[in-house]
């Protein structure tokens, strides 16, 4: 029997036995504008309730604006931020400061090819994971 974790969407769950499999990669694809940073939102704050340890990679919106979001919404994801049960890494900033870092002649751009890159973004042992989103690596930013 595979072991689930709830995505936070109760109707969705029920449609995929219960929620994502543990230990899974899930990508989820749409036009901007269909949901995808919010299934991410629910999911988040779902796993946050459960008790684990999350990570949010954004690439394009800045983190307070998620969180502000995610407030409208009813799901105040603050208490966890405060805690440090949720860490949120915001991409362009994270990528600055290491550009910054490197010389002009060795710098290293993000590539979905190179899993070094995301796993170097997200430092610490994690339950969840949200890449928001996956995009921004596919041009090379």
């Amino acid at each position: 029997m595979i072991t689930r974790i709830s995505s936070g969407i109760k109707g969705l769950d029920q449609r995929i036995q219960g929620g994502y499999p543990v230990g899974e990669s899930i990508l989820v694809t749409g036009e901007p504008g269909t949901g995808k940073t919010i299934m991410g939102v629910h999911f988040l704050y779902n796993a946050c309730n459960d008790g684990k340890k999350c990570a949010m990679v954004a690439t394009e919106e800045h983190p307070g604006k998620i969180v502000a979001h995610s407030q409208v919404l009813g799901l105040d994801l603050e208490p966890f931020l405060d805690s440090g049960q949720l860490s949120m890494i915001h991409l362009l900033e994270t990528r600055a400061a290491i550009v910054e870092k490197e010389s002009s002649s060795n710098i290293k751009y993000m590539s979905v090819a190179d899993s070094d890159n995301i796993i170097d973004l997200v430092k610490g042992d994690y339950d969840v994971i949200i890449l928001d989103n996956l995009g921004t690596f596919s041009i090379g930013i």
